[in-house]
């Protein structure tokens, strides 16, 4: 039996279409309605592209790893539909790099077999080399790489600088942010039984809520 004033359980038949993108009021009254969602396929959010020098690590000679590298990798992927590299490193390099990473423990196995997509020096990221307009996320240290019409997808990080110290913690950072981003981004959910669209709406997820929700998911995919 549903709470009062919330929605009643989805019907079995009830399948999800879309999570349309608005900010506005929005609701999911409960974590437990995302995971059922989930369970008829999985939530689109997108693509995150990660640069590399000075976002996820020092630079391409030292290539020390930033602190929490190896959590902020595995919440990207469970977060985002596809997870990229994009960088100004040649891409040889760029594997290399990121093969280290994994040897080392610094970041999660799977990391060595992420795309990677590279930005000639002095050129800017355009996403649009990724995906389509406005589904591609850019997380990067560096301002002069963004394409003007592109900013609303920038989430920006301060650069990974000397001293390198442990004390860092950007990373932890940029995940609330881009937390708080999805908490809009995903602030209306479409649902579409085969005789009656219905549609809950209420107050937006709250950051923490959100990523209750998508650690709920992430553990009913893997």
């Amino acid at each position: 039996m549903s709470k009062p004033g919330h929605p009643k359980p989805l019907d079995s038949e009830c399948r999800r279409q879309s999570l349309i993108i608005q900010s506005d009021p929005v609701e999911m009254h409960d974590l437990d309605i995302l995971a059922e969602i989930a369970d008829w396929g999985t939530v689109k959010r997108g693509t995150l592209a990660l640069d590399l020098e000075g976002t996820l690590i020092s630079n391409a000679v030292s290539a020390f790893p930033r602190p929490g590298l190896y959590d902020f990798l595995s919440f990207c992927r469970e977060t985002f539909d596809r997870l990229v590299v994009f960088t100004s490193v040649p891409e040889t390099t760029a594997k290399r790099i990121m093969g280290i990473l994994v040897a080392e423990g610094s970041a999660p196995a799977w990391f060595a077999g992420v795309e990677v997509f590279v930005c000639e020096r002095h050129m800017q990221k355009d996403l649009e080399l990724i995906g389509p307009p406005g589904s591609v996320w850019l997380v990067d240290d560096q301002e002069a790489y963004i394409v003007p019409g592109q900013r609303n997808q920038w989430i920006s990080v301060h650069e990974f600088m000397p001293p390198f110290t442990q004390a860092d913690d950007e990373l932890a950072r940029v995940k609330s942010e881009i937390l708080g981003k999805l908490a809009k981004v995903f602030a209306l959910t479409e649902l579409e039984s085969p005789s009656t669209p219905t549609i809950y709406r209420g107050k937006p997820l709250s950051l923490d809520d959100m990523e209750r929700a998508v650690q709920t998911e992430a553990g009913k995919h893997r």
